[in-house]
């Protein structure tokens, strides 16, 4: 976004920021969706700054939930206990 935006003020049309940022968050898919609604739900817009700041904290969420340090995929074990003694 900040090539085409750089790109677009060399030529004398510059994009407003709030332009920029929703440009980015419709280029993103459903793994963003919370951010997304957070963004787009603000009062006071966010800069580009900002919206990079929470895409990369939330990209590397995502990255914590799907790769394990070993790089194995994690996964919930569960035990559930019926309730009788034995």
């Amino acid at each position: 976004m900040m090539s085409l935006s750089d790109a677009l003020a060399s030529v004398g049309h510059s994009l407003y920021e709030d332009d920029k940022v929703s440009n980015i968050t419709n280029g993103l898919g459903d793994a963003y969706e919370s951010v997304i609604v957070s963004i787009t739900s603000r009062v006071e817009p966010y800069t580009i700054s900002e919206v990079t700041v929470l895409l990369l904290a939330h990209e590397k969420r995502i990255e914590s939930y799907t790769i394990n340090p070993d790089g194995s995929t994690p996964y919930a074990n569960l035990a559930f206990n019926n309730g009788h003694k034995k």
